[in-house]
């Protein structure tokens, strides 16, 4: 697992590269992120470590996961990444952001080597409670 950790540092360390082959990646992913977040994320990432500040990563609306493949390629071993979108249940996409669709959020997961202990919430964000995130978690979320 720790070797599944270093990867994953390797992975992100590629998109901090803005003309590496794994930003190009991402940008194919559909969906919204500002690449110049990259270095934010990875120096507020560095600072948690510093500080031994554990606990998992997530997002609320994921949508086809552009945004949140940066966030789950900076989990360390036994982290969780908690997804949550209405997926498939537009009714609940009040601002009508965009179609999500749960299998091309976890297909973006598999491509980029990031799917495992992912916990996606398909439900409406505006009735998500913090005890359910934390649930979600299995804990505390750091980012």
């Amino acid at each position: 697992a720790a070797a599944a950790s270093h990867v994953a540092d390797a992975r992100f360390a590629a998109l901090l590269a803005l003309d590496s082959a794994g930003m190009v990646a991402l940008e194919t992913v559909p969906g919204f992120f500002e690449p110049a977040l990259l270095p934010v994320l990875a120096a507020l990432d560095a600072r948690q470590r510093d500080l031994d500040v554990r606990g998992a990563v997530g997002e609320i609306g994921v949508y086809h996961g552009r945004s949140f493949v940066p966030l789950a390629l900076l989990r360390r071993e036994g982290e969780a990444a908690v997804a949550v979108d209405c997926f498939e249940e537009q009714q609940h996409n009040r601002d009508e952001s965009g179609c999500g669709n749960e299998a091309a959020f976890n297909a973006t997961l598999e491509r980029f080597c990031c799917a495992h202990d992912v916990v996606s919430v398909a439900c409406d964000s505006t009735q998500l409670a913090p005890a359910d995130l934390l649930a979600a978690a299995r804990g505390p979320i750091r980012l």
